[in-house]
């Protein structure tokens, strides 16, 4: 099944929320990825409007 590369989700975004999953936190997600609680919020906000949620 082909998915044109224009509606996939930016990688930093999918990184964000594959670090919550991991750690089940969003403060341990942000230190994981070196960045602020809000920074890892934001982009959580960002994918779900990307996708839609």
């Amino acid at each position: 099944m082909s998915y044109p590369l224009a509606k996939l989700p930016p990688l930093d975004l999918v990184r964000g929320f594959v670090a919550v999953g991991r750690r089940m936190s969003i403060t341990l997600a942000a230190q994981d990825l070196h960045v602020t609680q809000s920074a890892v919020s934001r982009q959580i906000r960002a994918l779900e409007a990307h996708l839609g949620v």
